[in-house]
């Protein structure tokens, strides 16, 4: 169980950082980084552990991509901004995870 846990943080952390790399080139404002860095590691973490207990990459994909929108959609309302800002750099790195997986 432990285990599981180290990896699941390490897998929250390594995807938040890449997400703050996106965000930054789509230049979100500097206020919203943090929520970018956080809609990334929650995405990837629940795909991680969709993954980890059986569920196909597909649907774990699906199913994380939505909660990252709809987790976006409610900062949106709720800071009064565009959905995509907190969505896209939060979505885009698996972009090339779904390349790879295809090689």
């Amino acid at each position: 169980m432990m285990e599981l846990v180290l990896a699941l943080l390490n897998d929250m952390f390594f995807a938040a950082i890449p997400a703050v790399g996106f965000a930054l080139v789509f230049n979100v404002p500097q206020n919203a980084l943090a929520y970018c860095a956080i809609g990334g590691a929650i995405g990837h973490g629940s795909r991680f552990l969709m993954m980890h207990y059986g569920v196909p990459i597909e649907w774990a994909t699906f199913f994380a991509a939505t909660l990252v929108g709809m987790i976006g959609v409610h900062w949106s309302h709720k800071f009064l901004a565009h959905p995509k800002v907190f969505t896209v750099a939060a979505l885009i790195l698996w972009c090339r995870a779904c390349l790879h997986s295809k090689l």
